[in-house]
């Protein structure tokens, strides 16, 4: 199911069940070129398995090679940004920016809030998130180890009283348009 279209890629959502082998795979070499913990293949059929999981992919359109995934968790009462990753070759063009700004606005259902936890030094993730909105609510003390802290940070979505769709964004280049987001 393609869930946004633009010029040069799409933002897809992975359902529950798909085991396509070549997909885990990417998602696991993505993980694994952007995370200290590496995972093997299981990690990810076991998330694509579990229902309490979104993952969408970011693809490029000629190709439909996949350049990076998020993947969000359903906590009931909030939604937690689990993982988001872009292939090395690919950051820094706006990829991360798209797909974060596009799945983050899913959960944009009567307030609900988005909340994720990043290593205090991971400066360029940061970023991100606070560019997309997202804002330091608190700091867990050694949650990596090694005298590592983990930043957490919060998005509290906004009410919408209409649909969300038809909204345009441009995204370094990227154009953004006409994608059903809410209701």
């Amino acid at each position: 199911m393609v869930a946004i279209k633009q010029t040069g890629i799409n933002i897809i959502k992975i359902g529950a069940g798909i085991e396509s082998p070549e997909i885990v795979e990417k998602l696991t070499k993505i993980h694994n070129e952007n995370f200290e913990e590496k995972k093997n293949e299981s990690y990810f059929l076991e998330i694509l398995n579990n229902d309490l999981y979104d993952v969408y992919c970011l693809s490029e359109e000629k190709t439909s090679e996949i350049l990076g995934y998020a993947v969000f968790y359903d906590t009931f009462d909030s939604t937690d940004l689990f993982e988001i990753a872009v292939l090395k070759k690919k950051q820094g063009k706006g990829y991360g920016n798209a797909l974060l700004k596009y799945t983050a606005d899913i959960f944009c259902k009567n307030g609900r809030k988005i909340f994720l936890e990043v290593n205090e030094n991971n400066e360029k993730a940061i970023k991100l998130y606070e560019k997309n909105g997202f804002e330091e609510i608190s700091v867990r003390k050694n949650y990596y180890g090694n005298n590592q802290n983990a930043v957490i940070m919060m998005k509290k979505m906004k009410i919408y009283k209409k649909r969300c769709c038809g909204r345009k964004y441009n995204i370094k280049g990227l154009e953004v348009r006409n994608f059903p987001v809410c209701s």
